[in-house]
Order: structure tokens, then C-alpha cells, then sequence
């Protein structure tokens, strides 16, 4: 669980007899003050522990018997930890044990990712709602939590990163163009989708009603210099489509925007976008972890862009691969087909696309033998690494490198112009008070 308790997780709708909305954010501290007031007996709060239930019931019918949130390990203790919070809410709790066993049971709490993005619940990503779940059972109270983008959306945003950069110079003073134009039957294409006028009907429906509103909502969690997370929308509101001029409009906020052009994100390869589906999304999170590596200028210094550890893939993998103690839980003796053969078909597929090529070595980039490739046992194999090539060219970074390079360049002329005025003025000194000496001893 995460120590930051301002993680947003969620809003809250209320609307009253007159029908007046307000609206309430919802934080990681905030769900668990809900938990402690609805399950706590001393204090009984029937609001609190009536939302729960309504809120736990929808989520367990949502995912219990869906059997991807089954055969997902990760998931299916989540569902295991909600439906006992379920239990307990249908008995009394002893006060002294309510804090013992909330400690035990909030672990599918928000996680930050590495991206910054908090997924809440944990769902597996294959899930189809994983995204979002609406209560709508408690009075006139709608509780909406989002978890990550489904795969479709991310690779629309995608898109919408790699339009933005396109269009607006690295670093730039002001004047972003913040509003990105998609070709809508090219997006189909690039999703998947075959090409028909009932289909072009069905995914304009679509983008309207659940993916644009979905991406121009998803928020995201920066963290700070001062090490709080700041939290800001994707979109700017602003979305609509114009199917006869084939046309997919989006606005990004200016916070947003903002962030995209500093370069803290990197520009992904369009190619990224052909990789996994959305029934096996792994091929495209994992690609663009690669890329992340690959272009970070910090590891090309290093000369470390290029290798990774085995077990550091795996953990790019989020909950879309299993660990190996839960596969030897519920599947013992099986993590070449768990977990090894879903890697590897990853990596191929990422190298089908053109992307980078990849294959097995050993820490600075030594041969690996057959014999140690082939291995049997997880724990030799988990220590191998994988280095990766990129196969076409990169993409064209010299104006970001070069204006980096000067601002690094202005920085250090700066601190060495500090130093001499530094010495200078120390130098005035000893000759100052030097001649306050003299003058004393005469």
C-alpha cells in the first residue's frame, strides 16, 4: 500500500431532493476513513456502512465470476480481500480488532506505477471493466472509481501524445497548440477494427460515450520536487468527433500539455500502437517500458539502455504475468507456461513489429550459453538478462539533446562565474583586512 495518503482514487456524486449535485474527490485516506467508519462498532455510521455494501456488491458482481479476474493471481486475492470486507460488514466488529484487520485487508489499495498512474484495485488489465465502476444502488449517491485506461484508450492517447509532439516545438515558450486532430478511420485501422459502416457507427458510439470522455477524465500523479503528488487531468474538456471529414478532435489541458513538452515522457515509436490487444495487452505495456529504457538519457551515459534483468522485465509486466510463488500456489511446477512463454511471446511480437530485436545474455553483455538458457529452474533463469537492439532509426532527438546540452553548458558557466566572483571577492578581503594589519602595526 502506498505511504502517500492524497492518492486520488475516485469521485463521489450526491445529489440532494432538489436536485442540487455536489461533488467530492476522493482520496486514498479518504476510502479508508469510509472503511473505519462503516465497519467500526463503537461509533456506528449507517451512511458509511451502507455505501460500502452497496459499493462492495457492485464491484464483487462486477469481477467474481469473471474468469479472467480468476485466472489472474493478483486479482482473484483483491476479489478474496473485498468479499471478506463484505462478510464483516454483514456482522459486528470488536473495536479492538477493527485496525488488526483492516491492516490485513486494504493491500488492493492505490499502487503507485512507475508511470505515475494509480490503479485502483489492482484488476488485471485484461478485465473489461476494469476501468471504471459506478454504484448507483445507495439513495442518490453515484460513486465512480477508475483504475488504469483499457488498452484501446491507451493507445488513443498514445496517438494523442505523438500528434502533440509533432506539432509543438520541444520546450516551448508559451503558445502550445493543445487541440489534436486524429484521422478517425486511420485510428479503426490502427486498433484493429475492420472497416465497414456498421462499424464505423459502433466505434464513433463508442469513442462518444466511453473513450474520449474516459481519456479526457483519467487523471495522472506527478510527483514533486518536494515529493508531493500533483494531481492533473489528461483532457481539457474538450472532445468531439466529425465522422464525414474524418476527423477525431481532443484538447489536452495546459497542465498537461505543459508536462508533455518539457520531454518527460518519451516519444514512443508509432509502431507501438500495432502491439497487443485487449485480450493480451502485454506486447504494448512492455514496449513501451523498453523505449523508456532505451531512451533515457541517464542509462545512455551509463551505457545501460540497452540490457535489462530478466526479473526487471517481469516487474514491467504489472499484474499481466504472474509472480512465482503464486503460480507455485495455484499452479505448481508450471512457470515455463506462466510466465516465461507469455514473456518471451511478447518480446517476439515486439520484435515483429520492428521495434528492437532481442535475445538472452549475462550482466555486460557476456554470451549466455544454450544450456543456461534452456534451464528448468526458475531461479537460474530469473538471473539472466536480455539486451535489446532497436531496429529501424530512433527517432530524431537532437534538438532536445542540444538544448539540453546548452542548458547544462549555461549552468556550469554560471556556477564557474560564482566561484571566480567567489574568489574575487574573497581575495578584496585578505587584501583589506591585510592592509588594516599594516596600518595597525605602524
Amino acid at each position: 500500500m502506498s505511504d502517500n495518503k492524497n492518492i486520488h482514487i475516485g469521485t463521489i456524486y450526491k445529489e440532494d431532493d432538489n436536485g442540487n449535485e455536489t461533488v467530492q474527490e476522493l482520496s486514498q485516506q479518504d476510502f479508508l476513513d469510509l472503511l473505519k467508519k462503516g465497519l467500526n462498532t463503537d461509533k456506528p455510521d449507517p451512511d458509511s456502512r451502507a455505501l460500502l455494501k452497496a459499493l462492495l456488491k457492485q464491484i464483487l458482481a462486477t469481477f467474481k465470476d469473471d474468469p479472467k479476474t480468476k485466472a489472474d493471481p493478483v486479482s482473484s486475492k483483491t476479489i478474496e480481500s473485498l468479499y471478506t470486507i463484505y462478510k464483516y460488514l454483514q456482522q459486528d466488529i470488536p473495536a479492538e480488532k477493527l485496525d488488526k484487520f483492516l491492516e490485513q485487508q486494504i493491500k488492493f489499495m492505490a499502487i503507485p506505477r512507475p508511470a505515475g498512474i494509480e490503479d485502483f484495485l489492482s484488476i488485471s488489465a485484461t478485465g473489461a471493466n476494469a476501468r471504471e465502476i459506478t454504484i448507483k444502488q445507495f439513495e442518490n449517491t453515484k460513486v465512480t472509481y477508475k483504475g488504469r485506461l483499457a488498452i484501446d484508450e491507451q493507445k488513443i492517447l498514445e496517438m494523442v501524445r505523438l500528434s502533440f509532439t509533432d506539432n509543438n516545438p520541444y520546450k516551448a515558450k508559451g503558445g502550445l497548440n493543445t487541440l489534436i486532430e486524429l484521422p478517425f478511420t486511420q485510428t479503426m485501422q490502427i486498433l484493429g477494427r475492420t472497416v465497414t459502416d456498421r462499424n464505423r457507427k459502433e466505434f464513433s458510439r463508442q469513442l462518444r460515450k466511453e473513450m474520449l470522455p474516459n481519456i479526457a477524465h483519467y487523471g495522472i500523479d506527478i510527483k514533486s520536487k518536494d515529493g508531493n503528488f500533483i494531481h492533473m487531468e489528461i483532457g481539457g474538456g474538450y472532445y468531439a468527433l466529425n465522422v464525414r471529414k474524418n476527423k477525431i478532435y481532443f484538447k489536452l489541458s495546459d497542465p498537461y500539455a505543459i508536462y508533455l513538452n518539457t520531454g518527460a515522457l518519451s516519444q514512443y515509436s508509432s509502431k507501438t500502437l500495432l502491439l497487443g490487444s485487449q485480450k493480451n495487452p502485454l506486447p504494448f505495456y512492455l514496449a513501451i517500458k523498453l523505449q523508456d529504457q532505451y531512451f533515457h538519457d541517464g542509462n545512455r551515459t551509463l551505457h545501460t539502455n540497452n540490457i535489462l534483468a530478466v526479473k526487471t522485465v517481469l516487474s514491467f509486466c504489472q499484474d499481466l504475468i504472474p509472480t512465482y510463488d503464486d503460480v507455485q500456489k495455484t499452479d505448481r511446477g508450471h512457470w515455463i507456461k506462466r510466465i516465461r512463454e507469455p514473456l518471451e511471446n511478447a518480446l517476439n511480437e515486439i520484435q515483429s513489429a520492428g521495434l528492437f530485436t532481442w535475445e538472452y545474455c549475462k550482466a555486460g553483455l557476456t554470451e549466455v550459453a544454450p544450456q543456461e538458457i534452456s534451464t528448468n529452474d526458475f531461479r537460474k533463469w530469473s538471473t539472466l538478462y536480455i539486451t535489446f537492439k532497436l531496429i529501424p532509426e530512433e527517432p530524431n532527438q537532437s534538438e532536445r539533446i542540444g538544448h539540453k546540452q546548452l542548458k547544462i553548458e549555461d549552468a556550469q558557466k554560471q556556477k564557474a562565474l560564482k566561484e571566480a566572483d567567489t574568489i574575487i571577492k574573497a581575495d578584496k578581503i585578505q587584501k583589506r583586512n591585510s592592509r588594516r594589519t599594516k596600518k595597525g602595526t605602524e
